[in-house]
């Protein structure tokens, strides 16, 4: 999936386009730096028949430059884990 915007600000908006050429809207909800990479952890704003209601979806930024960034889908379950507990503890680290 690609995106046109350059910045990833939580509790902003995101459109992507996917390889059809349909654009999704999300909500970020979090960016993440781990091993050297950074992801974003988002929700989309409307249903899809893939998603389940409330589901979050995390992609790894890829190919960053400054009029567009790609985005690759994490399929793999220990990284999806591991990205989920970086931002517990950054949740947990804004609540104390």
């Amino acid at each position: 999936m690609e995106n046109k915007k350059s910045d990833f600000q939580e509790d902003s908006i995101i459109t992507l386009t996917n390889n059809e050429g349909y654009d999704i809207n999300f909500h970020i909800i979090a960016g993440i730096n781990y091993k050297n990479d950074y992801y974003v952890i988002l929700e989309p704003l409307s249903e899809y028949s893939d998603l389940d209601e409330n589901e979050l979806i995390i992609f790894k930024v890829k190919d960053s430059n400054i009029e567009s960034h790609s985005f690759e889908l994490v399929t793999d379950k220990n990284i999806i884990a591991d990205i989920f507990k970086e931002y517990e503890k950054i949740i947990h680290l804004e609540n104390n």
